[in-house]
């Protein structure tokens, strides 16, 4: 397949394909064809070296006599020039459009989030930050702080990318099924098969779940579930459905697609796959991956060596700042990309809620030291 396309201002460039209810689209391979480049005729009287300049944005096209001979140029007798290794010169770094760049905003307390990871070094400019499942897990985007020095905090703009995040799950654990949905066929044998899906952390937004086999003929009634625990003593543990889909392939010569599942955001690093096999032997599932929404955070950096990135905490709201106002000049723009270094906690634990019983026991302690105290005061009465 060949698509045209205009040419692109940065480095890189996103492949965005409308899967509809399909899982991803295999692609074996992309390959880039430039579009026909001129040559460019000249003359060098005395064969000396020259050398070329270019990259300057602001320069118009220039205007030569030689343009008389254009037309007899390519019937010419030409000696070929060749391209030496190019040499970059230093010059003034600048914004797009030539905008004034917000500088660093005001200091933040960053006592109060509960993770810090560092933004590994780069040049002054333009810098490209994107963010991973671990950050996705623990923060709402919305609490986000870049700091440097001083704990300024360094404005920056969220871009949402199309390409989604991937991550390789563990491979599926078979697991005896829970009492509250072991159901007995006729013959009193349960025909399901049970695997327990580990996630790496448990407060993950909503996700694709993509499921391969290397079986070739099947047709399967596929559920993923979360175990729910009681919410008091008289409730019993129960389980919430969260996806469910047929898998089937019918083609014993191509391997079978794999299985995409929207699953909704999760408080557990833990569910459960259930597949219906009927009269079948177990389908085997070969691999399980998670696609995550991608986000990036694009900024400027300064001199400063050492920027950090701060999250963890639910009470603040997204900030506000002026880089917003040059935000369609900056996304897109040819930017340099950092990555995050690991996460470390530093806020404070979260403290376990009391438990149901320890709760009563309490209560309970408090009316009998209360029932003595008014049993005390009516005997001196």
């Amino acid at each position: 397949m060949s698509i045209a396309m205009a040419p692109p201002r940065e480095a890189q460039v996103d492949l965005v394909i409308e899967d509809g209810n399909n899982p991803p689209l295999d692609i074996t391979g992309i390959a880039a064809f430039f579009a026909y480049l001129p040559w460019i005729y000249f003359e060098s009287a005395d064969g000396t070296p020259l050398t070329a300049r270019y990259g300057h944005p602001g320069l118009k096209e220039p205007r030569y006599d030689l343009e008389a001979a254009r037309i007899s140029a390519a019937k010419a007798l030409t000696v070929e020039a060749r391209w030496d290794k190019e040499l970059p010169r230093k010059v003034k770094e600048e914004t797009p459009a030539g905008e004034e760049v917000p500088g660093a905003g005001s200091a933040i307390d960053v006592a109060g989030f509960r993770y810090v990871r560092s933004i590994t070094a780069g040049k002054p400019g333009l810098s490209v930050l994107p963010l991973d499942a671990a950050v996705l897990a623990h923060s709402r985007i919305a609490d986000l702080r870049i700091a440097g020095a001083g704990a300024k905090q360094i404005p920056y703009l969220v871009e949402k990318a199309d390409e989604p995040i991937s991550l390789d799950l563990p491979a599926l654990e078979k697991i005896q099924p829970p009492r509250d949905l072991s159901l007995g066929g006729r013959n009193g044998t349960d025909n399901r098969s049970y695997y327990r899906l580990r996630f790496p952390y448990p407060d993950l937004p909503p996700a694709r779940l993509i499921l391969t086999t290397s079986a070739r003929v099947f047709r399967r009634q596929l559920t993923v579930l979360i175990e729910r625990n009681p919410l008091n003593e008289r409730q019993r543990p129960w389980t919430q459905s969260i996806a469910q889909a047929t898998w089937s392939h019918s083609d014993p010569e191509t391997p079978a697609p794999a299985l995409a599942l929207r699953i909704s955001s999760l408080k557990t690093a833990e569910a459960m796959v259930v597949v219906e096999e009927g009269g079948n032997s177990p389908l085997p599932i070969t691999s399980a991956k998670l696609l995550l929404p991608a986000h990036r955070l694009r900024f400027f950096r300064g001199r400063e060596a050492d920027l950090r990135l701060y999250y963890g905490r639910n009470e603040i709201n997204a900030p506000r700042y002026d880089l917003a106002i040059i935000a369609p000049s900056l996304i897109g723009a040819a930017a340099e990309e950092v990555s995050l270094g690991p996460e470390v906690e530093v806020g404070p634990v979260k403290t376990r809620p009391l438990s149901l019983k320890f709760f009563w026991a309490i209560l309970i302690g408090a009316v009998l030291i209360l029932v003595i105290l008014i049993g005390r005061l009516v005997k001196r009465a």
